[in-house]
């Protein structure tokens, strides 16, 4: 699994987490495998062990990346995060292929 964008190459290290939003929802992370970045254009790489989590707030639509502004004490399971009104088919696929294991997903 891999997410390219454009920008400064960010402070980030492999072993660190690549949070994964959708409709206003933090849903989950994966940890970061490797950082491949070239000039201004680069891809975070991540791969199995997503952890479906999500905080108190909502978050805003962007493109690109972000830091982590929320304390990781604020993060809590989120198991149901699939009860998201109409989650594309392929994202549902790669979050429970990610997921597998840990939080009792099933890749179907």
């Amino acid at each position: 699994m891999d997410f390219s964008t454009a920008g400064p190459r960010p402070d980030i290290v492999p072993g660190e987490r690549v949070y994964v939003t959708y409709k206003g929802h933090l849903i989950g992370y994966a940890p970061l495998v490797r950082l491949d970045w070239s000039g201004y254009r680069g891809a975070f790489i991540r791969k199995g062990g997503a952890v479906a989590v999500t905080i108190p707030e909502t978050i805003r639509g962007f493109r690109g990346w972000r830091y982590r502004w929320w304390e990781r004490s604020l993060e809590c399971p989120y198991p149901e995060w699939l009860s998201l009104d109409k989650v594309p088919p392929d994202y549902e696929r790669a979050f429970r292929r990610m997921t597998a294991g840990l939080t009792g997903g099933s890749e179907s």
